[in-house]
Parts: C-alpha cells; sequence; structure tokens
C-alpha cells in the first residue's frame, strides 16, 4: 500500500531543516534530491502529487505556455478585479471599522497568494520530471 500524502507529509516533517528544504526544492524544480536517503520519500511525494486532480478551471494542470500561459495571467487577474469589484460595490453598505480590517486582508492575500500559489503549482507540475529524475539517480527503471 502506498503511502497517503498526510504520511507523505508527516516524514518530511520529520526530516532535518536542510534536507527537508532540498526535497522540496527538488520536487519544485523537477530535478532529483541531492541526499539519495530522502529518495523514496521525494518518489512517493512525487506519484501522491500526480494522482491529484483539480477541475481544470481552477489552475491548469500542466505548465502553461505562451498563449495558454498569457490566457491564465488574464483569468487570474480578472478573478482578483472581479472580488475588488464585489468589494467596491459593498464599501458604502460595510461598517467603518471593517472596512480597514477587509482592505488589510485584500492587501495581504494580494501579495502572499501570488508567491504560495506559484510555489504550489510549479510542485505539482515538475512531480513527475522530480520522481524520474530521483529514480535515475537510484538506478531504478520507471514503472
Amino acid at each position: 500500500m502506498e503511502p497517503s500524502l498526510r504520511d507523505v507529509r508527516r516524514s518530511l516533517r520529520r526530516l532535518p531543516r536542510e534536507r527537508r528544504k532540498d526535497v522540496i526544492a527538488a520536487m519544485r524544480a523537477g530535478r532529483a534530491v541531492t541526499d539519495p536517503r530522502d529518495a523514496s520519500l521525494a518518489i512517493a511525494w512525487a506519484e501522491r502529487l500526480e494522482r491529484v486532480r483539480w477541475p481544470r478551471w481552477i489552475a491548469p494542470r500542466s505548465r502553461p505556455r505562451g498563449r495558454r500561459a498569457w490566457l491564465w495571467l488574464v483569468h487570474a487577474v480578472w478573478v482578483f478585479a472581479a472580488l475588488i469589484g464585489v468589494y467596491s460595490t459593498l464599501w458604502s453598505k460595510t461598517p467603518q471599522a471593517w472596512r480597514w480590517v477587509i482592505v488589510a486582508v485584500i492587501a495581504y492575500i494580494a501579495v502572499v497568494m501570488p508567491i504560495a500559489t506559484i510555489q504550489t503549482l510549479r510542485t505539482y507540475w515538475n512531480a513527475g520530471d522530480a520522481a524520474k529524475e530521483t529514480r535515475r539517480l537510484l538506478g531504478i527503471a520507471d514503472s
């Protein structure tokens, strides 16, 4: 039986900080891990991530290139603009104290969300390559 994503994350948290950072960086970059002791964990994590599917309208399942990349960027900007539009419509109906709380939350999301989303998507998109490179490091044939 293959480990669940929860088991993989638990094992990842148990690693020393530097090895954990290397496994995560390897997954995001689509490369093999540096330490062969972490290879089985990286392969298990990559295989679990490859099986995760979300609706196509939420995010692309593979890295978009060229025109598709621009379309996804326009999509993200459009969604963000729609949220700002909804909030600006409700501005006059929102109590004074809550207005600035909501502005702070929106500002925080505007800064943090792109960074977190890019890192997450890069990990999902490069999981297959990371598993392939790690198997090559260990000398295991692809299944």
